[in-house]
């Protein structure tokens, strides 16, 4: 009875462990879901901004080229520094659009890396509510073993009281 008794003692014990990395894991998951979310609100935020970047680079080139038209010509001295204007601006969006891009991919990257840890963290969870049901079954099972080993031990006994 003792050695079943540590056994029962020792599954509960497991059990309560697992059940509280299971609920720290379950929280983690919502952690990483929100973050996932708002990265992805970020990737969202950023493709708008790539399209607006990318309109105001087509404006600058149409400037560019009705003022490379300028019945002046493109030597002529304001001609020349509007258009040197234009450029810089031109460099600068291109520059802007390069460094979105950048940040695109690194975001799309820890969506994709998240994403696996909550794949991982589900699957986690799964394996700890099976262990769970498993040590809960094998508590059933021990505890049914030891109350019939109980009847046994009571009837014997009362067998000898009769005899």
């Amino acid at each position: 009875m003792a050695g079943a008794q540590a056994s029962i003692n020792k599954i509960k014990a497991e059990t309560l462990t697992l059940e509280s990395q299971k609920q720290e894991a379950v929280k983690g998951r919502s952690k990483l879901k929100e973050a996932v979310s708002s990265m992805k609100n970020q990737r969202n935020e950023i493709q708008s901004n790539l399209k607006r970047m990318y309109g105001g680079l087509d404006q600058i080139n149409g400037a560019i080229n009705s003022v490379k038209s300028h019945p002046l010509g493109p030597d002529h001295p304001q001609v020349s520094e509007q258009l040197a204007k234009l450029r810089a601006q031109k460099e600068q969006i291109i520059g802007q659009i390069s460094y979105l891009k950048k940040g695109l991919n690194e975001i799309g990257n820890r969506i994709n890396e998240y994403s696996g840890k909550l794949e991982s963290v589900g699957q986690n969870i799964e394996m700890m509510g099976s262990a769970v049901g498993a040590r809960k079954a094998a508590l059933q099972k021990i505890s049914g073993q030891m109350a019939a080993q109980i009847g046994l031990n009571s009837n014997r006994e009362l067998g000898r009281k009769k005899g």
